[in-house]
């Protein structure tokens, strides 16, 4: 784990508090101390984040540093036909709950936001008992920021890992095997410091190329991002609606979508190709007092604008025109 960049070289949280890894340190730390000085709800942590944020980087970095366990729960989603009871016995032997005396630090990571029946066996008679007990930490990973699985632990609000800031993304690239400061600023650009988008980026550089040198990698970070959600339609597809898109600012304003959409000659509903792109994650909606508002997820929003421009310039301008002479007409009102 000697190649780890630690959370000083995250961006700060927009409450402006300390990174979540030197938090959830400071937690494990004052637990390992005495149990009695950490309460029982604060022995649960969860956090969160976009695909490829560097989730599962940081629970076996934890792990390692204070000899927890470490749990991927990954591996049921691999052995769907796995019983209960085997799955069980295998989360049993990788967290040596019982098998060992003394505290457990337990990460999990990759709770899903729905559970079968071998995660409610996991969480009802190994967790949840080890938790309740006083004998255990639980740090754990939710793959969709917003829901996790459990029913009987506690739901609790996670702690969200932020990108890293310039000093961060080079530090990366370093350890990747760029040296060139120029490509470390324009990956940085790019990506806004999203780990899995710069690491995309850089294996994927394309020398000479100039704008499209980043074209694979953005493809294929992408790609990634479709395979761990389960997409079912392919990246094409879906960049036909995203495209145009990209460059609307109120993605709440279907008025708006729709005019991009027929600037780039899609015909399809702007609430609908809005929806597509909900299905796979490109975009989230967030409850308000006023309904819905909904946000892209900000790493793919820089992938998907970056590959219009670079694939598709002359598109791209188009669809850029009529967003700004809609914008136009709407202030004259």
């Amino acid at each position: 784990m000697g190649d780890y960049v630690t959370g000083k070289y995250r961006q700060r949280s927009s409450d402006g508090q300390a990174d979540p890894e030197t938090r959830i340190n400071e937690r494990i730390q004052d637990w390992r101390r005495g149990p009695h000085r950490v309460s029982k709800v604060e022995r649960i942590c969860y956090v969160t984040g976009w695909h490829g944020c560097g989730k599962t980087r940081l629970l076996q970095w934890i792990a390692d540093r204070f000899d927890g366990r470490y749990l991927d729960l990954e591996t049921r989603a691999r052995a769907p036909h796995e019983t209960p009871q085997a799955f069980k016995k295998h989360a049993t032997q990788q967290l040596q709950v019982g098998q060992r005396s003394g505290l457990l630090l337990l990460c999990v990571d990759h709770v899903p936001p729905d559970a079968d029946d071998a995660l409610r066996l996991l969480e009802e008679e190994i967790l949840h008992p080890a938790w309740e007990e006083g004998i255990a930490f639980l740090l754990m990973a939710q793959q969709h920021p917003r829901r996790s699985c459990w029913v009987a632990l506690p739901r609790l609000d996670p702690l969200w890992i932020p990108s890293f800031t310039s000093r961060g993304s080079e530090k990366l690239l370093k350890q990747l095997g760029c040296k060139d400061h120029n490509i470390q600023g324009e990956i940085h650009r790019i990506s806004d410091g999203h780990p899995m988008l710069i690491k995309k980026l850089w294996d994927g550089y394309q020398e000479p190329g100039d704008y499209v040198k980043y074209v694979k990698g953005a493809r294929e970070f992408l790609e990634y991002w479709l395979r761990r959600v389960g997409a079912e339609e392919d990246l094409d597809t879906l960049l036909r609606f995203a495209y145009p898109l990209s460059l609307v600012e109120d993605l709440s304003d279907t008025t708006s979508i729709g005019k991009a959409l027929n600037a780039y000659s899609v015909h399809e509903r702007p609430a609908r190709a809005r929806t597509r792109l909900q299905q796979v994650w490109w975009i989230e909606a967030r409850r308000t007092n006023k309904g819905f508002a909904y946000y892209w997820v900000e790493p793919v929003q820089r992938c998907v604008e970056y590959l219009f421009k670079a694939e598709h310039p002359q598109e791209y301008k188009k669809v850029e025109q009529a967003l700004q002479e809609s914008r136009s007409e709407g202030g004259e009102k």
